[in-house]
């Protein structure tokens, strides 16, 4: 999930802003609710792809883009989006903790 910061948080907490980007952290500044900004680490993937991909991988990441907003976002396919989404290392499938086993195998068995 994305989170926030307001611009009167900002300088309280600027000393944990380089923590937040090596974990990898994402946030929009806001002010008095309203998004200003959309902060994203320097990553592989925006120094390899350019800026609107990362945005986009990153906000499906995050769960704040559907795939296919995402795909459209990058002006991508979402084929193409869920490559480049395998690529950077996220999951394009959120198994359910109620999909049975079974289930898993078999795709797991069809994909290779």
């Amino acid at each position: 999930m994305i989170g926030s910061i307001g611009i009167r948080e900002l300088r309280d907490l600027s000393s944990q802003l380089p923590e937040k980007a090596a974990a990898g952290e994402s946030f929009f500044l806001t002010k008095n609710g309203t998004a200003l900004y959309y902060a994203i680490p320097v990553d592989q993937a925006l120094m390899d792809h350019g800026s609107r991909l990362a945005i986009a991988l990153n906000l499906y990441k995050n769960e704040a883009l559907t795939m296919g907003q995402a795909a459209k976002l990058a002006e991508l396919s979402i084929e193409e989006f869920m490559i480049e989404a395998g690529k950077a290392g996220i999951a394009v499938i959120d198994y359910d903790d109620d999909v049975p086993d079974s289930d898993i195998t078999v795709w797991e068995q069809i994909r290779m």
